[in-house]
């Protein structure tokens, strides 16, 4: 019996001094608002493969789970503001938006984008 005790004894012991191999990871850089920017990216591109990466390159990004990071259909250029993602902006050429003579105007454009 005092065997059987002291074996339980020293099992308690051991799961309350080892941490849980369950226990969650904190929570990611990237996924941290207070760091900034750049530390965030840094962290998030870190911790993607080269596939990964490779396939956010494209213009239908394909979504990475693990990273909950969600599908995207990036294409954009910049003179038209951001285009082909679902809600968009479009702007004119910059032959058209120089045709208005409006230097408001291409400011206006210039900031939204």
């Amino acid at each position: 019996m005092k065997k059987l005790l002291t074996y339980m004894t020293a099992c308690t012991l051991t799961l309350l001094c080892t941490p849980s191999l369950y226990a969650q990871e904190a929570l990611p850089a990237y996924k941290n608002t207070q760091l900034s920017f750049n530390q965030r990216a840094k962290d998030l591109v870190s911790r993607m493969t080269t596939q990964e990466k490779i396939g956010q390159m494209i213009t239908d990004a394909e979504a990475i789970p693990r990273l909950d990071v969600p599908a995207y259909r990036w294409w954009s250029e910049c003179l038209h503001g951001v285009a082909r993602n679902g809600n968009a902006s479009m702007f004119p050429m910059p032959i058209g938006l120089a045709a208005t003579f409006n230097s408001t105007l291409v400011h206006d454009v210039a900031s939204a984008i």
